[in-house]
């Protein structure tokens, strides 16, 4: 092929068995990119990945070979269109980054930031990977005599070459490690573009407290939807999968938060602070129910907003107290819900409850609920697998 055959690529047709040169339609010294070193035969075999201290290094860039026997190539319909299927490499982040987006249409450039949005993460696995493999070494020069000080060098050395407190370096590196040696099937999910860096964080932190032997299954439970969720619909379902899969230990951290429980102040300017209370989720949403119950039967005459009789009435709950029966019509009668299933509820098993407003809680929580004397139960029946609600009782019984 001549040299500038590539720039007229699109004009010819472009036979499946033949062999392309990329530099024929990717100008490397045009991108500032160094010049590509490879052999243009098909039999290239694949870039190995080094392995270091039990975490491996390296990704999978593969030659890109385009196969349309039967029609004009379209370049940036090739990589608008068809990209964003493919596993990220570094090829197609160069091609990404010689598109001209002015000239696609809108699903196209749509298509284009699916495909960067991918790369993006590719390179955030590649990070990690790389901040597991000095956390390893980190962790043997630990492990040699007076190794503590060069572990807290490497540690220093990372903040300082990331612009991070020391403790946020270490927490990154801690993160990474536990990433790339425990959840192989997350660092997968990341490296091909499937899921986000935040998402990836979200199971890295849900993680920590389970069992080291339920971690595979834990993996498969979370990211069976990883990829299409949004990140806040991620984290219930990692609070869901904890509570499912270590019932015994989620109740012990619960009982532990308990005992955590606070009230604190903070400085907020302008001559104002937040008062922020740290409490068991059932009490929390209980006492903001009854506030905004309270707050909407005030007078209509009442100029102050929503928000602002709320945070009135809390002082005056909490100095003089919120005297009087609040009224029962008009719906608003303070109120939680909680759905547990029947087995659940009878201790039979112990999966996770749903607190209405809140999300997953534990199996114990829930009963200690129902079993409250002002608690009120609803029948309702859900589908098996789908959860969705197919039918529910009028009666009431306390």
């Amino acid at each position: 092929m001549e040299p500038d055959a590539g720039r007229d690529l699109a004009k010819e047709d472009v036979n499946a068995d033949a062999d392309v040169d990329v530099d024929d339609f990717l100008d490397a010294a045009a991108l500032g990119l160094p010049p590509l070193e490879y052999e243009s035969s098909a039999e290239v075999p694949p870039i190995e990945t080094g392995f270091r201290a039990g975490v491996t290094i390296g990704c999978d860039v593969s030659f890109l070979r385009f196969t349309q026997p039967d029609s004009v190539l379209d370049l940036g319909d090739y990589v608008s269109n068809g990209l964003a299927a493919l596993h990220p490499g570094l090829l197609r982040l160069a091609e990404l980054t010689a598109l001209d987006y002015e000239s696609l249409s809108q699903a196209e450039r749509v298509d284009a930031l699916i495909a960067l949005e991918q790369h993006r993460s590719w390179l955030d696995g590649l990070h990690q990977q790389l901040l597991a493999s000095i956390a390893q070494s980190a962790e043997a020069a630990a492990a040699e005599t007076g190794g503590a000080q060069k572990r807290n060098w490497i540690r220093e050395e990372v903040a300082a070459a990331l612009s991070l407190a020391p403790m946020t370096a270490a927490t990154k590196m801690r993160n990474a490690q536990h990433l790339c040696t425990q959840l192989p099937a997350t660092e997968h999910a990341l490296l091909t573009g499937a899921i986000t860096a935040l998402k990836a964080l979200a199971i890295i932190e849900g993680s920590y407290p389970l069992p080291e032997d339920v971690l595979p299954t834990y993996e498969n439970r979370v990211l069976r939807r990883a990829a299409t969720q949004t990140l806040a619909q991620l984290k219930q379902c990692v609070s869901r999968a904890q509570l499912r899969l270590d019932p015994a230990g989620a109740h012990q951290r619960h009982q532990r938060a308990v005992a955590d429980r606070s009230v604190r102040i903070t400085d907020a300017g302008d001559g104002m602070a937040w008062l922020s209370a740290l409490l068991p989720a059932e009490h929390a949403h209980a006492c903001a129910q009854r506030l905004d119950a309270a707050a909407r039967m005030t007078p209509t005459t009442d100029a102050r907003t929503l928000d602002q009789r709320r945070a009135d009435l809390l002082i005056d709950a909490v100095i003089s107290g919120l005297s009087g029966d609040l009224p029962t019509k008009q719906g608003l009668q303070p109120r939680i819900n909680v759905i547990i299933n029947l087995h659940t509820l009878a201790g039979v098993r112990d999966d996770p409850a749903w607190l209405d407003g809140y999300g997953p809680i534990t199996a114990a929580a829930a009963r200690q609920l129902a079993t409250d004397p002002t608690s009120t139960w609803r029948r309702l029946i859900t589908d098996p697998i789908f959860d969705q609600i197919i039918d529910y009782g009028t009666t009431r019984y306390r």
